[in-house]
C-alpha cells in the first residue's frame, strides 16, 4: 500500500497527516518547501486550518514578503534542516534542496518506520538526500539535458 498519493492540484500527500505545498482538509499538517508561486497553492488557507512547518529560512522569507501576520502566528513554525520534528504519530525531517534560499526536501517516518519523501524543486549536486521508502521527484529538471550549470545563473556584462 503507498503512503504517497497527489491531489489534482499538485498538492504531495505523505503518510497519514502531512501534505506538501498544498492544502488538503484531512491533513493537519502542511510543508512548505519553498516560496514559488507554484508551491504556495492555498497557502491562506493551509494557515487558517493546519500547521506550517518550513525551513526557518522559508519562514523568514515569507513573513518579510508574504503576510504580515505571518510572524505572530504560532502554527507557522520554522525548523532546522536536518532536525527531526514530531508530528504526531509520524516525524519529519527536512534537508536543503539547494533549489533557492530555503528550499527543502521533506521526509516523513511514520509510526512504524516506513518512509516517505517529497525531493520537490531541487539543484544538482544535492549535498544530503533524504532516505526514503518511497519518493516524489519534482520534475521540474527531470531531463539531464535541461540541468542548469552554477555559471549560467550568474549574469555577464
Amino acid at each position: 500500500m503507498s503512503r504517497i498519493s497527489l491531489k489534482d492540484d499538485g498538492t504531495i500527500l505523505l503518510g497519514q497527516q502531512i501534505s506538501c505545498d498544498g492544502f488538503a482538509c484531512n491533513r493537519p499538517i502542511r510543508i512548505q518547501t519553498h516560496i514559488h508561486a507554484d508551491h504556495m497553492v492555498d497557502f491562506n488557507t493551509s494557515k487558517a486550518n493546519q500547521r506550517i512547518f518550513m525551513s526557518e529560512q522559508t519562514r523568514s522569507l515569507l513573513c518579510a514578503i508574504q503576510n504580515a501576520d505571518l510572524p505572530y502566528r504560532d502554527n507557522v513554525i520554522g525548523v532546522a534542516f536536518g532536525e527531526r520534528e514530531a508530528v504526531g504519530a509520524e516525524e519529519i525531517t527536512l534537508l536543503p534542496s539547494h533549489h533557492m534560499l530555503g528550499g527543502a526536501q521533506v521526509q516523513v517516518t511514520c509510526a512504524d518506520g516506513y518512509r516517505v519523501g517529497y525531493s520537490s524543486d531541487f539543484f544538482w549536486p544535492v549535498e544530503s538526500t533524504i532516505s526514503v521508502d518511497e519518493l516524489v521527484v519534482d520534475s521540474t529538471y527531470g531531463n539531464p539535458e535541461a540541468r542548469r550549470s552554477r555559471r549560467s545563473r550568474t549574469r555577464s556584462g
